[in-house]
């Protein structure tokens, strides 16, 4: 199961997430749209370890990169990025939320 802060995830995303199935599947959608009509989305499969990152634009049809990290371990929303860390990894997926949304790679807080 990935370990994350439901209030720190909500903070970051400014709304509270989408359940796509019932309570207890703990599968969530969580999104952020920006004032230039890009939307960040996480899919977050908290019992799979498995989290879907997409990018979307609302004038195009399809998401411009969507990315599925699995054996994901935990997830910690700090200075407006989310650090997303993968069992057996040195570094971690970080998503900067600010000035516009920005995905890397960076080496891990979680093994320093």
């Amino acid at each position: 199961m990935v370990e994350y802060d439901e209030y720190d995830l909500l903070e970051l995303f400014e709304n509270e997430p989408k359940m796509l199935y019932a309570e207890d599947v703990g599968i969530y959608e969580y999104n952020r749209k920006d004032a230039h009509g890009y939307t960040f989305e996480m899919n977050l499969y908290a019992y799979d370890a498995t989290c879907i990152l997409s990018f979307f634009h609302e004038n195009l049809k399809f998401p411009l990169y969507e990315i599925n990290f699995q054996k994901i371990e935990i997830i910690v929303c700090k200075e407006d990025k989310l650090f997303i860390h993968q069992a057996n990894s040195k570094n971690d997926i970080v998503v900067y939320f600010k000035p516009t949304y920005t995905l890397r790679f960076e080496e891990s807080i979680f093994l320093k």
